[in-house]
């Protein structure tokens, strides 16, 4: 009996399989397409914007070559740390507003990890600007009063390096669309009056847009340069 009951089964199984037709079945373009078109970065929804609106913190018509950052933005970053008494370190002074919105931060300060010398100064906070997602500011430079070597500062974003450069360039920030180096002025080095010009090919200010530490940054670095040290 169960033996009978088996052969009806299967013959009802191979029945309903031949009814599918061709219209069912994709075709090897259809199943090429959604394969690719589920990898494709494009084809996800992006995601939400966290956040406050910063439009009151950054403009892109800022008059001054570290725009979007306005004075605000600068001060924040300026005075979320300061240097030891012995010039040796970069200390966090603490919680500070963030202007224009409720929020508070606190710099994080991460000495040097390299033989460069680079104290590290990182702000991190939420929010969005002309629809990209903010994550914060930061700053690389030296505890020493004065240093001819350059100095970073850096606005982190979400968004994937083409994505950014393209938009600040759309904008007016002085960047390549692809985020490739940009020298903004260049000065040989023996003309400036720090003297320095037998340590040093040029004096200048660079922006660029790329990955640092697992964020997409706009980088603007002015100071003493060497021919290809960006």
């Amino acid at each position: 009996m169960r033996f009978a009951i088996g052969i009806v089964a299967a013959a009802i199984l191979v029945s309903g399989c031949g009814e599918a037709s061709a219209d069912d079945v994709p075709s090897a373009g259809e199943a090429a397409s959604a394969t690719q078109a589920a990898a494709s970065p494009e084809a996800a929804e992006p995601e939400p914007l966290r956040g406050p609106d910063l439009s009151g913190l950054f403009d892109a018509d800022e008059n001054h070559v570290l725009a979007p950052m306005t004075m605000d933005a600068r001060m924040l970053l300026d005075y979320s740390f300061k240097r030891s008494e012995d010039g040796t370190a970069l200390v966090s002074t603490g919680p500070r507003p963030v202007p224009t919105t409720e929020s508070t931060v606190t710099s994080r300060i991460i000495p040097p990890e390299g033989a460069d010398g680079l104290w590290k100064v990182r702000l991190d906070f939420e929010g969005q600007w002309e629809g990209l997602q903010v994550l914060g500011l930061g700053t690389d430079t030296w505890p020493e009063a004065f240093t001819p070597r350059p100095n970073l500062t850096m606005m982190y974003f979400a968004q994937p390096v083409p994505v950014v450069a393209a938009k600040l360039a759309e904008l007016g920030i002085e960047v390549n669309p692809d985020g490739s180096p940009k020298v903004l002025n260049r000065t040989p080095a023996d003309l400036h009056p720090a003297g320095v010009g037998n340590r040093f090919d040029w004096h200048g200010q660079v922006s660029m847009v790329r990955e640092v530490e697992g964020k997409t940054a706009y980088v603007f670095w002015q100071g003493f340069f060497d021919d290809g040290t960006y």
